[in-house]
Order: C-alpha cells, then structure tokens, then sequence
C-alpha cells in the first residue's frame, strides 16, 4: 500500500513538473498529450490523474500557491535590510513566476486569487507591520496597503520575465529598488546656475 501511495506521489509530481514546463515552454495552447509524453507517461495515465485540463491547471495552482508559502517561510526577512528583503522576496515569487507561467496566462477562478492571497499576503502584511514598527516605513502607510502594492509589481516583473527574457535577480533588483526607493532621481544639493 505504501509502495503504491509512492508510486501515485512520483507521478504525480512528475505530471506537475512537466505540465509546468511544458505550459512555460509552448502556452497555454499545450496539449494534455504533449504533458503526458513529457512526464514519460501514457495520456491514459494523465488523464487518470487529470480527467481535464482544468484540473491540472487547479493543482498547478495549488502546487504554486504550497511553494511559494514554503519558500517565503524559508527566507529570514527580519533579518535583512528593508530592500534587500523585498529584493530576495521579489525573486523567489518570480522564479515561481516563472516556473507556473501558465498561471499568469490563465485566468484563475475566484477561489485560487483568494488562495494565493489568504497564504502569501499575511507574511507581506507582517513583514511590512514589523517595518513600520521599526520606524523603517514612514508613517502613514498601511502594512495591508504594501503589500497589495508589492504583490502588485510582482505581476508585470513575471511578465517582462517571460517576454523580454530578463534575469530574475535582474527584475527582482529593480522591483526592490523602485519600491524601496522610488523612481525620482536623489536631488543635488547646492548652487544652481
């Protein structure tokens, strides 16, 4: 019994690995065969796990949405300057970006925004709570409003991943930089002519 939990479990997984790769490779116009010969299995087999290709893009949701918890809980944000925090948090969420570029294609049901949001936005709102009360975040800005404006950046930062073939730590710098830092340039201080 254990051996077959085993064997359902590597499937799967593979199932999910190749359907990602496959989805960032071809589109959302991948086929469920070409999953199946990617993942080195049968369609009969996909489609024993997957009957449609909603419910694979489901699980891809949910498998996105259990990494990208797992790997914000790894990351020690409290224990990083403000921008190089949000930089090291900007590149884990889009390296996940864009291993599931399905998921920015695809327009997700309702309950999937509401996942996504419930496991990734608390640890924004806590870390942007811990920041301004540090006195890091000048006052008057919300830890809820942050990271709805972070998690906002987050999108088009994947999107120009995937179009114009950035380097992540690249995007993720950048994105870190113009939150933390804005987009005006520093004014020079003395005489003008």
């Amino acid at each position: 019994m254990a051996e077959n939990l085993a064997v359902r479990d590597r499937t799967l997984g593979a199932l999910l690995t190749a359907a990602s790769l496959v989805f960032t490779e071809k589109g959302a116009s991948a086929s469920m065969s070409e999953i199946a010969e990617a993942a080195g299995v049968g369609r009969a087999t996909l489609y024993r796990y997957f009957p449609t290709r909603e419910s694979m893009v489901a699980t891809l949701f949910e498998a996105a949405i259990a990494e990208a918890a797992t790997k914000i809980g790894s990351l020690r944000l409290d224990d990083m300057e403000i921008q190089a925090a949000l930089e090291s948090l900007a590149a884990v969420m889009l390296a996940l970006a864009h291993r599931y570029t399905l998921l920015l294609q695809d327009e997700p049901h309702i309950a999937h925004k509401h996942r996504a949001r419930e496991t990734i936005g608390p640890p924004l709102e806590k870390f942007f709570s811990n920041r301004i009360a540090a006195g890091e975040i000048r006052p008057g800005l919300s830890s809820e409003s942050l990271a709805f404006y972070f998690g906002g950046l987050l999108r088009p930062g994947a999107i120009m991943l995937a179009e114009q073939g950035k380097d992540i730590s690249q995007v993720a710098r950048e994105l870190a930089g113009i939150f933390c830092g804005g987009i005006a340039a520093p004014k020079v201080s003395g005489p003008r002519n």
